[in-house]
Parts: C-alpha cells; sequence; structure tokens
C-alpha cells in the first residue's frame, strides 16, 4: 500500500439506499466531532470480538442458558456479588456453569447480582 500524504484521513461515502448503511450514517452523525473516536471503538471492538481468543461473539441460545441460570439463582436467594452473606451461614455454593460456556462461574453471579437488583 502506497505511503498516504494523510495516513489518518479517510472519505466515506455510504449507500443510503441500503438500509444497514443509511442507518450506519445516521449514528455515525449523532457524534458530531467525536466521530473518529466512535468509528475507531467500534472498528476495535469489531475486530476484537471476532478473533477466536477473544471470547467476546456468544451465540443466543448459549447466553440465554447462563441467563436462566443467573435467574433460578435469584430466585433461589442466593446472595449476588455485591450481597454480603451472613456471617453464620454457608456461602453458597457457584452456580454450575458447563464446560462450553464462555462465562465462569464469576460472571454468572455479576449476571445474577444485575438481575436481583431489578427485581428490587
Amino acid at each position: 500500500m502506497e505511503d498516504k500524504k494523510h495516513p489518518g484521513r479517510f472519505t466515506i461515502l455510504f449507500d443510503l439506499a441500503d438500509a444497514q448503511q443509511r442507518a450506519a450514517s445516521e449514528e455515525l452523525a449523532r457524534h458530531g466531532r467525536r466521530k473518529a473516536r466512535f468509528l475507531a471503538d467500534a472498528i476495535l471492538y469489531y475486530t476484537r470480538s471476532q478473533s477466536p481468543q477473544s471470547g467476546a461473539a456468544v451465540d443466543e441460545a448459549t447466553l440465554m442458558r447462563c441467563v436462566a441460570a443467573a435467574m433460578e439463582r435469584v430466585q433461589r436467594g442466593e446472595p449476588g456479588p455485591g450481597d454480603v452473606p451472613a456471617a453464620e451461614s454457608e456461602p453458597a455454593a457457584p452456580a454450575a456453569v458447563s464446560e462450553s460456556s464462555p462465562w465462569s462461574s464469576e460472571d454468572i453471579s455479576v449476571i445474577a447480582g444485575t438481575l436481583s437488583a431489578f427485581q428490587k
């Protein structure tokens, strides 16, 4: 690739007849003078989440199983990550997480705590 006169400068023309490109254009316009920061964050997030080692891309079925496990913990009254168990009670066992799950027991605990906060 040739050296550019201004390596950080790009011209982008969205095809407004394409619904996705039109939506992207409208979203970008909402960021005013912070478009470059928004684009940089979006590009880096997208490229990093697509890499095999990141684990960021999760299918809907896995997400639903993890949320269901967290909701079960809340329904059983197990403490969330921000709850302090009573001194005389045994600490709750971590939620069972399958080997194929991209989240740890701690992640599930955070989800359960969030769900618990919304139920209060």
